[in-house]
């Protein structure tokens, strides 16, 4: 498998937010973009990706610490903004989601 830069794959930048927002550096609840994270993951996992694996149980685990916040449109509309914003750093970067998980699936 290729290497992939750790900044194109969009399940650490969930990382990335849901620790900020666990130390109170960032305001908005990353908890739509967990949930989303976790089903990407599960699938991952049938495919055999095997760092997946780990980012999983630590989403999972974020995501059982917010089972109780509700998800407001506000997060929504930021869940957006931050997926779009992945989304123009690979194209900056000459990329695009499906050639990046077409690499990390070995499609």
């Amino acid at each position: 498998m290729q290497n992939i830069r750790p900044d194109f794959i969009f399940s650490y930048w969930v990382f990335v937010w849901s620790f900020l927002y666990f130390i109170n550096i960032v305001t908005i609840s990353p908890k739509l973009c967990l949930i989303l994270v976790i089903i990407e993951n599960i699938f991952s996992i049938f495919m055999n990706v095997d760092i997946i694996q780990i980012l999983f149980y630590f989403t999972f685990y974020k995501l059982y610490l917010l089972r109780k916040e509700p998800i407001q449109k506000k997060n929504v509309l930021y869940s957006g903004i931050v997926f779009m914003i992945y989304n123009l750093w690979l194209f900056i970067n000459g990329q695009n989601v499906y050639t990046i998980y077409k690499i990390i699936y070995n499609f």
